[in-house]
């Protein structure tokens, strides 16, 4: 586990190290679209709770058309089973992004791999209309 959190330190410095070697005049848009997070997810099986995660990722957001938006996210997953005796940490890749089809009318997907004896996959598609 331990190999994995470091794995996931280095890919996530050489990520932003992507900004810092951009040709002139382009660094700093490449900065704006950088982004770092972290949040907790928890679950319980009615009263009973199961456990949590750390999720700490950095991304990259990019516009590829005026209505379409992709982006990554990289990061270590520090599982926290109720319980256990110690932490599970993965790492976590998440891709997807979206597309405007009308004003009011989005689609949007995405993918994530968490890595471990054997990887877990999810995938989310989903259409959302704003009425406003």
């Amino acid at each position: 586990m331990f190999i994995k959190t470091v794995a996931a330190v280095a890919a996530l410095s050489l990520i932003g190290g992507v900004a810092n070697a951009a040709p002139e005049g382009l660094g700093n848009e490449l900065e704006d679209n950088f982004y770092i997070y972290t949040e907790v997810e928890s679950g319980w099986e009615g009263s009973d709770y199961e456990g949590s995660s750390i999720n700490t990722r950095i991304g990259y957001e990019r516009d590829i058309t005026e209505q379409t938006q992709v982006y990554i996210e990289l990061g270590p997953a520090i599982g926290l089973e109720d319980g256990a005796s110690g932490a599970d940490t993965r790492l976590e890749v998440e891709v997807g992004g979206d597309v405007q089809i009308t004003e009011n009318l989005e689609l949007y997907g995405e993918f994530e791999m968490r890595t471990g004896w054997l990887n877990d996959y999810k995938t989310k598609f989903g259409i959302q209309y704003n009425f406003g």
